[in-house]
């Protein structure tokens, strides 16, 4: 005969089977049910044991990896299950009704391979009953390779009320226990990339201000270095013009032609020295702007009497097509004739003699802004340098082509002063086919 405590088991495990996906009560014998039950344990990875008051065990059942029947019989429960060593005053608590329970979560053990079986497939084969009603009921304990998880549960066993030893449950859980393992690792890994990343910000943080202190220095020699070389180069463009207006005497054409040299280079010079001063105050952040109402007609004049002269000796056409209604635009009256003084002055220096170049002003897409172009017949900008057109010292490599003298801030400072008045600025253009510059400014209220 089958033991009561067994019955007993069984009858939780029946009641369990008779809601699955068969769909009926089965009325099984003794015999059959424990066959059953046992099918389920093994599957589902769960194992018990039954023990005495002194935790001898009296009952084994379940998967074999977990509780080995044959070798639990007669052994104290901390002998079969090494882990609750050291617990004897916890198991007692149980005993005596003063703990409910006793757990030990992802126990993880070593063991060698595991069979994955079919659960519905063992039971059809070895009860002869009719077909599963469904084709995917495989129940399949899954590897963990070389160790696997349990879970240790300890309860009381009561019997007419009276608690007469402890029930241990031991379910395999490593599939969660993996999870909760890679979980660890990659929450490991995590914190050192952290940790890691903490460093290389550190590091990055002193060198940013290392670059910042360089970069405050460049800048305060770059002032100096300027303001020192004006000093002299303005008292030579002066006394240069003293010589060639004569008023330290007559000269000829032989002696005029290299102080008209001297006083070009001079100005060249100074226009470097300029626009490196305007280069280290755009980038220290002290450019100062007069914004005020401007209207159109006057930004157009100051620049066309400047450049006017350099287009006609360098035998180019210069067109303008304005509006016949000009608005007033917001901005700084000066830095926005130094914009369109440079993008005409490169139109110039860019295109053969005997080019044309246009200038042009209109409504921009965006409301509330005002469009200025400036389109050339010259030489274009290179494909693969229009990216870097914007950049400090940068020169486009066909500027040979026309013996254009520059030192490569004119755009980058014009880009600068446009966007610090709240405008933008792009170009398009073509190898060969020339260049058009657009330069937006806002309206005024």
């Amino acid at each position: 005969m089958v033991c009561a405590k067994r019955k007993r088991i069984l009858t939780i495990y029946i009641r369990a089977l008779s809601r699955t996906h068969f769909g009926i009560i089965f009325i099984l014998n003794v015999e059959q049910s424990i066959h059953i039950l046992r099918l389920l344990l093994q599957n589902r990875g769960i194992s018990y044991a039954i023990t005495d008051r002194n935790f001898v065990v009296t009952l084994a059942d379940g998967a074999p990896y977990c509780i080995d029947q044959s070798l639990a019989l007669g052994r104290r429960i901390d002998v079969v299950l090494p882990e609750l060593i050291g617990s004897e005053a916890e198991l007692q608590a149980i005993l005596d009704g003063e703990l409910p329970r006793l757990q030990f979560p992802l126990i993880n053990r070593s063991r060698g391979d595991r069979e994955t079986s079919t659960f519905l497939d063992d039971l059809n084969a070895q009860l002869q009953f009719f077909p599963p009603a469904h084709d995917n009921g495989e129940v399949e304990i899954s590897d963990g390779g070389d160790s696997y998880y349990l879970t240790i549960t300890v309860l009381p066993h009561q019997r007419y009320g009276e608690i007469t030893g402890l029930i241990v449950f031991v379910e395999d859980v490593t599939e969660e226990g993996l999870i909760q393992q890679r979980i660890t690792q990659h929450r490991n890994e995590l914190t050192l990339l952290r940790d890691q990343l903490a460093r290389q910000n550190v590091r990055l943080q002193a060198a940013n201000r290392e670059l910042q202190q360089l970069d405050e220095l460049k800048s305060r020699f770059v002032t100096v270095a300027a303001h020192e070389l004006r000093t002299p180069l303005t008292a030579i463009s002066g006394y240069t013009e003293l010589l060639r207006d004569g008023s330290f005497g007559l000269l000829d054409e032989r002696q005029r032609r290299p102080l008209t040299i001297i006083a070009q280079s001079t100005d060249r010079l100074l226009e470097i020295i300029n626009n490196l001063l305007d280069v280290s105050r755009i980038e220290t952040g002290r450019v100062q702007l007069n914004m005020c109402s401007t209207p159109l007609q006057q930004i157009i004049r100051r620049c066309l009497d400047e450049y006017h002269l350099v287009v006609k000796k360098r035998g180019q056409t210069l067109t303008v097509d304005l509006p016949s209604d000009t608005p007033l635009l917001l901005c700084d009256l000066a830095r926005t004739v130094q914009v369109l003084g440079n993008l005409l002055g490169n139109a110039s220096k860019y295109t053969p003699e005997g080019g044309s170049i246009h200038l042009s002003a209109g409504p921009a897409a965006q409301a509330g802004y005002f469009q200025i172009a400036v389109q050339d017949t010259g030489v274009g900008i290179p494909l693969a340098e229009q990216q870097r057109i914007f950049g400090t010292f940068y020169r486009a490599s066909n500027a040979d082509q026309t013996n254009a003298a520059g030192a490569g801030l004119g755009l980058h400072i014009s880009r600068s002063l446009v966007e610090l008045q709240g405008g933008e600025i792009h170009f398009e253009s073509e190898p060969g086919q020339g260049s058009t510059f657009f330069f937006t400014l806002p309206l005024a209220e």
